[in-house]
């Protein structure tokens, strides 16, 4: 949520990580967090919108995590899906190269991988032609991608 949705959480995030016990910046870490991904859902509690910012990093995490039988943590997979979807937008444009290094180095920074050989499934083709079969079948046939246009910040 901070990446697409919240550039204030995304700072506290990077200000806070560095020690992951209880800090200066905890309280407004969870505040916010729960604040902004409680915006981001209540004017669609019945999904009647398949177009969701909450998916971010899910739709292609999701897709790699079964190719890759399960055996990395299920949110190194979506740190994964977050970089890879933040890379699409930078190749078609939405998303600064500052920006794109900017959202990487911070998902390094907390422990998670953006990127893995093991598997084979990062390999740009393998999850792309299986996202545009299988991961569309809870949208209605239709993919929409989440992706960020800038740091806290993602295309409405």
């Amino acid at each position: 949520m901070a990446i697409i949705k919240s550039p204030r959480l995304f700072h506290v995030i990077e200000m806070g990580q560095l020690d992951l016990a209880y800090n200066a910046y905890t309280h407004e870490m969870i505040n916010l967090s729960i604040r902004t991904m409680l915006e981001e859902l209540q004017p669609n509690l019945y999904e009647e919108s398949l177009i969701r910012l909450v998916d971010f990093g899910h739709e292609l995490g999701h897709i790699i995590e079964s190719l890759a039988k399960f055996n990395i943590p299920h949110g190194e997979f979506v740190g994964i899906g977050m970089a890879m979807s933040s890379f699409l937008a930078h190749l078609k444009g939405v998303l600064s190269r500052s920006d794109m290094e900017h959202i990487f180095n911070c998902i390094l920074s907390l422990g998670l991988l953006i990127y893995t050989d093991e598997y084979n499934c990062c390999n740009a083709h393998i999850p792309w032609n299986k996202i545009r079969t299988e991961g569309i079948e809870h949208k209605d046939g239709m993919l929409h991608l989440a992706v960020p246009e800038a740091v806290g910040q993602a295309p409405s």
